[in-house]
């Protein structure tokens, strides 16, 4: 269970499905993965994120990640890696085809949630 913030200028979605992105800090998700991929998810601040990606391949992981492209103020993009979970629940309401994108770093500077959704 985790505490995440609407985020009203977040607009992201997978390019190619259309799904919606939610981005949480690998270590408030760290609980949802085995111990060689949570490995292998550490080295995202050091390798990136398509060189995780190939690994997690490499580990038979590959079915349930994928890359988004990205872009933000001041980023001229990137790529994310970003978990296919079974479901997600927001608000109580079940949400299949959600994608969670990893950030090696924590979404909030306070703590005060660990991931951020978008606006819709």
């Amino acid at each position: 269970r985790l505490r995440a913030l609407r985020d009203t200028g977040n607009a992201l979605v997978d390019p190619l499905t259309g799904r919606p992105v939610i981005i949480v800090g690998l270590s408030d998700a760290a609980a949802l993965f085995d111990v060689p991929t949570r490995r292998a998810l550490e080295r995202l601040r050091q390798d990136g994120a398509v060189e995780v990606f190939e690994k997690l391949g490499r580990l038979g992981q590959g079915s349930r990640f994928r890359l988004v492209h990205y872009s933000a103020v001041g980023v001229p993009g990137g790529m994310l890696l970003a978990f296919r979970p079974d479901e997600v629940e927001i608000g109580g309401r079940g949400q299949r085809g959600a994608l969670l994108a990893i950030s090696p770093n924590s979404v909030s500077d306070s703590a005060a949630y660990a991931a951020l959704l978008g606006a819709g």
